[in-house]
């Protein structure tokens, strides 16, 4: 029942602001929140500069000139199909909830994101030359340490850099194996359980005497970014890390986290996991997205059968 709640309280809403909030409650990922948060503010900031009244006042052709601003020429085409995504969300919860009275979105085509997995992808000497290079960064030992044992856990997890951030110790688990169990609170408010080989000694030894609610990447100091804990590694200082570590190991690539999540699914499958084990170790939602990483690294295409040209 509680999953109902917002839509029935949308249409008791009397302005932008509480349809906004109660839009937002339904996005169970902190990570998605945050973006559609930013995404609307920028919607907002546009509907002041040319005096449009409230949702409600906006057009289709408005939505058009917001989504194609000149601010936003520079983004990536994944970063413009995010943002159009979020809109088309927006406004259909609005219609559903009978807060708006047309979904002025719909008419808009998705946009298409181009599959550049293979240009994304990291070699395994790659991966474990960046995983040494972030144990050799320019800071103390405890720090290197955490970069080495972060690199280390986003390529054997398979997790997302906000999944890393927001990770507390109380969902690491000890086997008897010598294996270590995460419990990762993923995107969509899913939750998956995760094994990590037996090199989570690692992995250990970066708790020392932290308690159950602490973050397991820690901070240096408070991060007032970080959705989780005050002293959780943000996700941009992720970003950093991972970055200058690929830099130290000499990869000429915008290498970022997600990279080492793309390298942990193309690796596994190579290596034989099933598409159903790393579905369900990085959270994917259905097959057809994991397959597309089997395609990244083609053994075979139909080219290699036809006659050769003199």
């Amino acid at each position: 029942m509680a999953i109902f709640q917002p839509v029935q309280s949308a249409v008791r809403a009397t302005t932008d602001d509480q349809f906004l909030t109660l839009w937002l409650q339904l996005k169970q990922s902190a990570h998605t929140r945050r973006a559609c948060e930013r995404n609307v503010g920028l919607l907002q900031a546009f509907m002041a500069e040319k005096d449009i009244a409230g949702l409600r006042g906006i057009k289709i052709d408005d939505l058009y000139e917001f989504l194609n601003g000149r601010q936003f020429a520079a983004n990536s085409i994944r970063t413009h199909a995010a943002r159009l995504a979020c809109m088309k969300s927006l406004f259909k919860f609005g219609v559903t909830s009978g807060y708006l009275p047309f979904n002025i979105a719909a008419p808009i085509p998705s946009s298409k994101v181009q599959n550049d997995k293979a240009e994304r992808l990291l070699s395994e000497h790659d991966v474990f030359k960046l995983i040494e290079a972030a144990g050799r960064a320019r800071q103390n030992n405890a720090e290197k340490f955490r970069n080495k044992v972060l690199a280390k856990f986003l390529y054997y997890s398979g997790a997302r850099v906000s999944e890393a951030s927001e990770l507390i110790w109380e969902c690491t688990k000890d086997r008897d194996d010598g294996q270590m169990q995460i419990t990762i609170h993923g995107k969509g408010g899913k939750t998956r359980h995760v094994l990590l080989p037996k090199f989570a000694d690692g992995l250990r030894n970066l708790r020392g005497d932290a308690q159950d609610p602490d973050p397991v990447f820690r901070s240096q100091k408070a991060n007032s970014t970080s959705g989780i804990h005050p002293f959780a590694l943000g996700t941009k200082a992720i970003k950093q890390i991972i970055s200058m570590a690929a830099s130290r190991a000499r990869i000429r690539k915008p290498v970022t986290p997600h990279w080492l999540r793309h390298a942990h699914i193309t690796h596994s499958l190579d290596r034989g996991a099933s598409m159903a084990t790393v579905r369900e170790t990085v959270g994917h939602s259905n097959l057809s997205v994991t397959s597309i990483y089997s395609h990244a690294q083609p053994d075979d295409s139909s080219g290699l059968y036809l006659p050769k040209a003199r």
